[in-house]
């Protein structure tokens, strides 16, 4: 009985540790994605003294 119990236990473990690693990556690309967007967008005109 205590086997089963172990076994369930590392399998639940197993699973969330899947699903937390999925939304990790997907997280991250959604950061990247982010991170591109202000990359390519242009600041300049909002940052004062950069008025050419």
């Amino acid at each position: 009985m205590e086997m089963v119990k172990i076994d369930t236990l590392r399998l639940s473990l197993e699973k969330i540790s899947e699903d937390l690693a999925i939304k990790t990556v997907k997280n991250r690309k959604n950061f990247q994605n982010l991170n591109l967007f202000y990359i390519n967008f242009d600041f300049s005109p909002f940052i004062p003294g950069n008025q050419n």
